[in-house]
């Protein structure tokens, strides 16, 4: 690999800074982000999302690699883990929301203006959802719960968790299979009940 006067190697001197390609690349990633998302999410937090990746992997940018390729990839990639992201946490969100009884329950949902019906099935499912997570071996209801609930980043369940990240997305991907697989079980033998 060649280098120039000044040390840098002739591959550092071809690679755009992540300055210039924010600057010239940012109005396009936001586009590609509206056009993805459908505008229901808040573009230019996924853009700055995007552009975190960028800074991250920037040194994995080969020469000869289309810049604009790349970056619809990573924006593919982060708005598609954002999508995951949030189906999750729309059915987990009222998890952590403590555990209202009832009465409790309903006069919540009146305060939201959901109805009667409507508390009773979030408390049906919430009941549910704790037993599925019961189930869980306990590394795998960490990882779920540490991800999914808590929003923290692999790095940070590594972390606290004391594994690698790669197993961590390993845990992850297991978690949530185990996790459908019981729920999507529970619904069938319910459905079956109700249909006798």
């Amino acid at each position: 690999m060649l280098k120039s006067p000044s040390g840098q190697s002739s591959e550092d001197l071809q690679r755009p800074t992540l300055d210039e390609i924010y600057r010239l690349h940012a109005p396009k990633v936001a586009r590609w982000v509206g056009w993805l998302t459908g505008r229901d999410v808040e573009t230019e937090d996924v853009v700055h999302e995007v552009f975190l990746v960028v800074h991250k992997r920037l040194h994995t940018l080969r020469p000869d690699a289309s810049l604009a390729a790349w970056l619809y990839t990573i924006t593919i990639r982060v708005v598609s883990d954002r999508r995951r992201a949030r189906r999750w946490r729309r059915w987990f969100g009222w998890v952590g929301g403590g555990d209202a009884g009832g009465a409790e329950a309903i006069k919540n949902a009146q305060a939201t203006s959901a109805s009667p019906l409507e508390a009773i099935e979030q408390k049906e499912a919430k009941g549910l959802t704790y037993q599925i997570l019961e189930e869980l071996s306990e590394a795998h209801r960490t990882v779920l719960i540490l991800f999914e609930l808590q929003g923290l980043s692999g790095e940070e369940i590594a972390r606290i968790t004391g594994t690698s990240v790669s197993n961590v997305w390993l845990r992850l991907h297991r978690a949530r299979k185990q996790f459908l697989r019981r729920l999507l079980a529970r619904e069938a033998k319910q459905a079956g009940g109700r249909a006798r």
